[in-house]
């Protein structure tokens, strides 16, 4: 790097965010122990292993996945957290936003739906908006049709209906989470 070398970048990270992960790779060998000051998650020497920087980003990439994320949200003047992987979906009835978790307890809040989708889309969380009143964690699908999902947790499954208006922007958020292009036809 011509402006800043690789220490000093990694500093200047470490002031905004100190749980990236930093895969270090150089030629200087000398520089090791000045590293340990930033806390890389690996180091590399150059010649590059490309065998070993693949295993080192699946392990990067793992390590960020197991990482919890929080729902945060407000109710009775009071801010509360769930995890978002323990989030099963959610249910707004009547401007109250029903949180379904995994154990079979709920907590709720007043809220919009449409406010809650915005908020989950930069989460490593797939929701899928069936329904105006329904947001489904995608990790809970049991099973579904162009009309109906099934959602399995604690040994219940629920079917909940897939509105008309919204069954084909659901098969393209399918698609997506597979990784595919979604091929439609009218």
């Amino acid at each position: 790097m011509k402006q800043v070398d690789g220490i000093t970048a990694a500093r200047r990270i470490r002031e905004i965010d100190r749980t990236v992960l930093l895969i270090y790779v150089s030629g200087y060998d000398k520089y090791l122990k000045e590293l340990f000051e930033v806390e890389p998650f690996r180091f590399l020497s150059k010649p590059l292993n490309h065998v070993q920087f693949a295993r080192y980003f699946k392990e990067s990439c793992k390590r960020i996945n197991e990482t919890e994320v929080f729902y945060q949200f407000t109710f009775n003047k009071e801010i509360r957290k769930v995890s978002v992987r323990d989030i099963v979906y959610f249910e707004s009835n009547n401007r109250i936003v029903y949180i379904h978790l995994k154990d079979g307890s709920d907590e709720h809040f007043y809220g919009k739906l449409n406010n809650v989708e915005k908020e989950l889309a930069a989460s490593r969380q797939y929701f899928l908006r069936i329904h105006q009143s329904f947001l489904v964690n995608y990790d809970y699908v049991k099973k579904m049709n162009f009309f109906n999902i099934t959602i399995s947790y604690t040994e219940k499954e629920m079917e909940l209906k897939i509105s008309e208006d919204r069954q084909k922007e659901v098969r393209q958020q399918l698609c997506k989470i597979a990784g595919g292009k979604a091929v439609i036809e009218e």
